[in-house]
């Protein structure tokens, strides 16, 4: 189910003024059916794969989406009375006319502006030889944070009931290539806003209400978030220089270290070469004294006996004094 498509007419695919295919939606094709049904009839409508030879042909439903023509479903298994297949396909192409999407993934916003943006027909083939179908499949500018991660490709996938499988996560992911999964809440839901007594109109005016929810931001999960080859090898550039680096300062840090200790040493040698010359002063010292003090002690000896010689010659003296007194008064009376 698609709600555009390219067209051709007499000459060819019909062009916009700046070269590029026109493309009609649905609710356009409809109003040109109701009112020139001859011109409408000399249209051809075609998928807007981007390869003209893998285009195919499409005819308008009545309800308001466009079908391939002689088949009851469209690639994928999607009825055509599959409402939210309507919704799905409105999301897909109001995301593809928005040059900038403000993608919210948690609590962050992160805009992406694509310089390629490519819708329903974008054709990715592995080289394990599956192919698929993004939604849509983009590539951004380089001020994306994501730019050097990715190598500024990725594909977009939007969801109504069923969420992406694993094996199609696993394969993108093996192949390096991002995915950004897009949920169609009840708020981008479009089958309720449909009118069957206008549904030109009502198709009209709920792809410009769903194109304005959409401008201002998209809540969105990133389900494969793989690493380029290039920012591997910038990654592991940027470690190898931080390592070295790392490296460099260690060694530094050493050698600072190393002249550190070598002025440590060299100062305590110094030191030890002062505390050995003052260990010689002290043990000469310890040993003069020992000697002063033996020199002492036999000076207070040889003091002790003099003073000693010297009381007895005092008291001698004084006797021989005291003896001489009583002498002489002897003397004296024995002359009378």
């Amino acid at each position: 189910m698609k709600i555009w498509a390219c067209a051709q007419d007499s000459d060819g695919y019909i062009k916009r003024e700046d070269g590029r295919y026109k493309l009609f939606f649905i609710w356009q094709a409809l109003k040109i059916k109701r009112e020139n049904y001859q011109y409408f009839e000399s249209l051809t409508f075609y998928s807007t794969h981007s390869r003209e030879h893998k285009r195919k042909p499409m005819v308008t439903v009545k309800n308001g989406w466009f079908r391939y023509k002689n088949l009851d479903k469209a690639p994928g298994g999607n009825s055509d009375s599959d409402g939210e297949s309507i919704s799905h396909a409105f999301v897909i192409a109001a995301l593809a006319q928005l040059e900038t999407i403000n993608f919210v993934f948690g609590n962050q916003m992160v805009p992406f502006k694509f310089t390629r943006l490519v819708a329903d027909e974008a054709e990715l083939r592995f080289g394990n030889g599956r192919t698929y179908y993004p939604d849509l499949y983009g590539e951004f500018t380089e001020d994306n944070p994501y730019y050097e991660k990715w190598g500024g490709k990725v594909a977009i996938e939007v969801w109504v009931e069923h969420q992406c499988e694993r094996p199609k996560i696993n394969d993108f992911e093996a192949h390096c290539v991002p995915i950004i999964e897009v949920k169609v809440g009840p708020g981008l839901r479009v089958e309720q806003h449909i009118r069957q007594d206008d549904i030109e109109g009502s198709l009209e005016r709920r792809f410009a209400k769903t194109k304005e929810l959409l401008t201002e931001k998209v809540f969105a999960k990133i389900i494969s978030d793989p690493v380029s080859t290039k920012f591997h090898r910038e990654f592991a550039s940027a470690q190898s220089d931080k390592l070295k680096g790392v490296v460099a300062n260690a060694q530094l840090a050493c050698a600072l270290l190393e002249k550190k200790i070598s002025a440590k040493d060299e100062e305590l040698n110094v030191t030890h070469s002062r505390l050995v010359k003052a260990h010689g002063l002290w043990q000469k010292s310890s040993s003069e004294l020992t000697e002063l003090e033996g020199k002492t002690s036999d000076l207070k000896a040889t003091l002790g006996r003099k003073e000693l010689e010297l009381k007895q010659a005092r008291d001698q003296l004084v006797a021989e004094k005291k003896k001489g007194f009583w002498q002489w008064v002897k003397g004296r009376f024995s002359r009378e």
